[in-house]
């Protein structure tokens, strides 16, 4: 899953590219409150070859909505959230009735922030490259209201492994 944001910055085309590995894809998943993906995307000019789903919220564009359809994009109004986002407890609930019940929320800040936010994440897997680039780089998790410390989700590192010069960690929440 991504939100928009990402979408329109990356143009990613979300599929497994591996030689023989192809029909491994995975589901694609846009939050897209405003319908703003071009048909040019990637992923909607493939959406007939792959599943794609874009979470939106009620009062989109019909039109566009119809189009989308056309080209074989699944699109699923959800209601909104107070900043009139596709609310990220509707888009569990939703996604699960799916039979989605894991989802890879892969990029967006805000997406990954709100998630984190209602609880609903589990695990993470966290690369990190040997470089530092400050406030001047885009979070990988936007501000949610944590106040203190104490007010923060908390996880437990389950694993580490290097990746060339990048490391990996794995994260599970910690419930206690």
């Amino acid at each position: 899953m991504i939100g928009i944001g990402t979408a329109l910055a990356d143009d990613p085309k979300l599929s497994c590219r591996l030689p023989g590995m192809e029909k491994y894809s995975p589901w694609r998943i846009i939050a897209d409150s405003s319908l703003q993906i071009p048909f040019s995307s990637p992923m909607i000019e493939t959406a007939n070859e792959l599943p794609t789903i874009i979470m939106t919220v009620p009062g989109a564009n019909r039109n566009k909505i119809s189009e989308l359809k056309k080209k074989g994009v699944k699109v699923i109004e959800v209601p909104s959230s107070e900043s009139g986002h596709p609310a990220v407890e509707a888009m569990a609930e939703t996604l699960g009735g799916q039979g989605l019940t894991r989802v890879l929320i892969e990029g967006g800040g805000k997406l990954a922030g709100a998630f984190v936010q209602s609880g609903l994440v589990d695990r993470i897997a966290w690369f990190h490259a040997p470089k530092l680039i400050g406030g001047d780089g885009v979070p990988s998790v936007a501000a949610f209201g944590v106040e203190s410390l104490s007010d923060s989700p908390s996880f437990i590192r389950t694993g580490l492994t290097c990746c060339g010069e990048d490391v990996l960690e794995f994260y599970e929440r910690n419930n206690e």
